[in-house]
């Protein structure tokens, strides 16, 4: 790819955000002047349905949903507008129209009765009949000349003036339109607001059309998709509401939003919300661009959105209490429609087995991050790459050493360091290739795919290249570039894990020299690195404790006054201390400005999160190979139960896939990188720990065996993962730091606290 393709599918992107920006905003202009919140909060009387029905007519949202029109709009517009429906509480018929125009687009006879929909003329509801996907929603059956049929949960049936049914004719799926005026059409009151309808009908006149029977087997899927989307809008509403009142709100003389309890329940809430949103917009993309893979990614959101948005519902009731329970507020009105929306089509139950049938039975597989022309071209690049470097005999071989010896490996790490990658991210001006994040992304993920060993890329030259002297770069850089130094972390001590600004190891300047003494503890590669990347305290009075702080360079390998005291971590790798006693260095080790080391840590942290994101590929490699093995066990593949736990393990799968896709794309945005990042890291290694868990439920004893014993699965990697989750969740920031990161800096929920103080 060249950079001026490269440049102009970045400007088609722009172009298109800015696109969906525009309708967005117009959309919520519309219901300002169309749509009233006492409307909303009752459903509104149908005169008032109607207005706000013909307003969305008239600026041109009558045809999206057209399959063979591509300039009407496509899902990623259609999706958008059935969430802000959702966050208006308007219960326009959008579905209805749109399954309307994706089934009858293609008709030609059809296409005087889709003109007269779209016009707002008349107003069609849509059930999809036997295929509805609810045990008792009915069925229609064409006979004759004549439909007949029971049919329950149809949308906006109330106000209908005619019926779009999907009606048996024998073996054959065909589309029936039918008029309602003078049926009997009953209301199902409940969680839905305006509610469902029901109709009994017996031998009735109607149009029959033939439709296209691939047009009918996704028409149950985009049903679905539809509401997941209005549920979505839905649930962001109470949670930006929620956000608000928990800055205003104050209890005990402070904002409710500084309590870490209501900061951690938001933070949750927060990283689901992103999860679903990135999964919806890549399922727009998808199907826009014709892509099947939409439909794997469609069950995925269908699964994970199932329990995790109506427990945003849920927590947001939580943080407004008894201001939200008011019917008067817009809480309740929501509720109900994630609660309604949610439920309908079968649910999550059916979305989670459905994905694991098409895992199982049909050998089909999850999304990988679409990454562009160059971003494949690379990935294609790396895994030729490694089925040179890495043979299957080469990785089998490694397999067969202690588990101890497979952290690292210098003759690959030094062949990844001749092809440049180690700095792949690194600039062309320090030797580096300048990779975008999508080749990054392809790298780190084909490496994880491949299992192969060794870092990645270097945590500590991004820091280096800022804040190193000209003599540290020309000394450093192009040692790690090629594989032949590796640098360990100094960071946490006894009384100073996730708060590294309590800690105490020490630099005092003697001389040409600094002095170091102190303690750091749990480092995980000391035993086979060359360097300590080494957070200490320069000045002991400095207030705040982080502005005394000040990073170094130190060697360790048979250094004066360094001893490394190894010992074993839960997850079978060295977990080393590394004890300084009158360490002497010169005054050029001190890395950066005196003091000025606690913004390079913290940077160099967001680094170190980032890049843990490749945890989300070990998952999916671990949770394939755990699908395959299922597939060739037949007392496991039939279990309904297990199949459903398949499922939901998926869908949190291709979730992290989104959130880790979702972080790179805002690692361009400097004040969203931070947040974005920590989403990924808490979501990532929470899963790592779900997967390992579930390894256990569904795969039994086996899952427990090491390598070395016999019988294990997949080289004992399972109860290895378990173990290792629990560093992932603790590393880097603990889950609880995260959490208050993406409160604090993603939400603002500190600000108004600390003006207050």
């Amino acid at each position: 790819m060249t950079a001026a393709t490269s440049k102009g599918m970045a400007r088609a992107d722009a172009e298109k955000h800015a696109e969906l920006d525009l309708l967005r905003t117009s959309l919520r202009r519309l219901f300002e002047r169309h749509w009233s919140a006492d409307m909303a909060g009752n459903g509104g009387t149908p005169e008032q349905r109607q207005a706000v029905w013909r307003a969305l007519l008239e600026v041109g949202l009558g045809t999206l949903g057209s399959l063979d029109d591509a300039s009407a709009g496509g899902w990623q517009e259609l999706l958008l507008t059935m969430e802000e429906l959702g966050r208006a509480a308007c219960p326009a018929p959008m579905a209805a129209l749109a399954l309307s125009n994706e089934l009858l687009s293609s008709c030609e006879v059809a296409q005087p009765m889709l003109d007269v929909m779209r016009s707002g003329a008349v107003q069609a509801a849509f059930s999809l009949g036997s295929h509805d996907g609810d045990a008792d929603a009915g069925r229609a059956c064409w006979e004759g000349r004549a439909v007949s049929g029971s049919l329950r949960y149809v949308e906006a049936l109330l106000d209908a003036t005619q019926l779009v049914v999907l009606a048996l004719d024998g073996d054959t799926t065909v589309a029936v339109v039918v008029i309602l005026d003078g049926l009997p059409v009953s209301s199902l009151p409940g969680l839905a607001v305006p509610p469902l309808g029901a109709i009994a009908f017996e031998e009735v006149s109607a149009t029959r059309i033939d439709v296209d029977s691939n047009r009918v087997a996704d028409l149950g899927l985009s049903a679905r998709l539809l509401l997941l989307a209005r549920a979505y809008g839905a649930a962001r509403r109470m949670f930006d509401l929620a956000v608000e009142h928990a800055g205003l709100r104050e209890q005990f003389g402070k904002p409710i939003g500084s309590f870490q309890a209501v900061q951690h329940k938001l933070a949750n809430a927060y990283i689901t919300l992103e999860a679903i949103s990135a999964m919806l917009r890549g399922i727009g993309q998808w199907r826009d661009a014709g892509q099947p893979v939409w439909r794997m990614a469609a069950l995925s959101a269908l699964a994970a959105a199932g329990a995790t948005l109506r427990q945003v519902a849920l927590d947001a009731h939580q943080v407004l209490g008894a201001v939200g329970y008011d019917e008067s507020h817009e809480l309740p009105r929501h509720f109900r429609r994630v609660h309604a929306d949610l439920a309908r089509h079968g649910g999550v139950r059916r979305a989670e087995r459905e994905l694991a049938d098409r895992l199982i039975d049909q050998s089909s597989a999850l999304p990988d991050t679409p990454l562009g022309e160059s971003g494949e071209r690379f990935r294609c690049e790396v895994r030729k790459w490694l089925e040179q470097h890495w043979s299957a005999e080469r990785k089998a071989a490694h397999d067969e050493l202690p588990y101890l010896e497979r952290a690292h490996h210098p003759e690959f790490e030094r062949a990844l360091g001749a092809e440049g990658w180690l700095g792949i991210a690194w600039p062309k001006e320090h030797g580096g290739q300048a990779r975008t994040p999508q080749e990054q992304l392809a790298y780190i993920q084909e490496l994880e795919y491949a299992d192969a060993p060794g870092q990645r890329m270097s945590l500590q030259a991004p820091a280096l290249m800022r804040w190193g002297t000209t003599k540290q770069q020309i000394f450093y850089l192009p040692r790690l570039l090629r594989g032949e130094i590796r640098i360990c972390l100094g960071y946490s001590e006894a009384g100073a894990g996730s708060d590294l600004s309590a800690l105490t190891t020490s630099a005092v300047l003697d001389g040409d020299e600094w002095v170091i003494n102190g303690e750091k503890l749990w480092s995980t590669h000391a035993t086979f690195s060359d360097y300590v990347w080494l957070a200490v305290r320069t000045d002991p009075q400095a207030k705040p404790r982080h502005a005394g702080i000040s990073m170094f360079l130190v060697p360790l390998k048979d250094y004066p006054g360094v001893s490394i005291r190894p010992g074993m971590a839960m997850y079978s790798r060295p977990f080393s201390t590394i004890r300084f006693e009158n360490v002497r260095v010169p005054r050029e080790a001190l890395v950066g400005p005196l003091n000025g080391g606690w913004r390079i840590l913290t940077g160099a942290l967001a680094e170190e999160r980032i890049q843990m994101g490749s945890v989300v590929f070990r998952c999916r490699r671990v949770f394939d190979a755990m699908v395959a093995q299922i597939r060739k066990t037949s007392d496991l593949a039939n279990k309904d139960d297990l199949r459903s736990r398949v499922g939901a393990l998926a869908a949190k799968v291709e979730a992290a896939r989104a959130l880790l896709a979702n972080s790179i794309e805002g690692d361009v945005i400097a004040d969203q990188s931070a947040h974005a990042a920590a989403m990924s890291k808490v979501y990532s290694a929470d899963l790592m720990q779900q997967l390992g868990e579930a390894s256990l439920d569904l795969l039994g004893m086996q899952a427990t065996l090491a390598w070395s014993a016999e019988g294990n699965l997949l080289n004992g990697e399972l109860e290895q993962l378990l173990r290792h989750s629990l560093m992932y969740t603790i590393g880097g920031g603990t889950q609880e730091i995260q959490r208050n990161l993406i409160a604090t800096r993603g939400l603002g929920l500190n600000r108004k606290a600390e003006r207050l103080n």
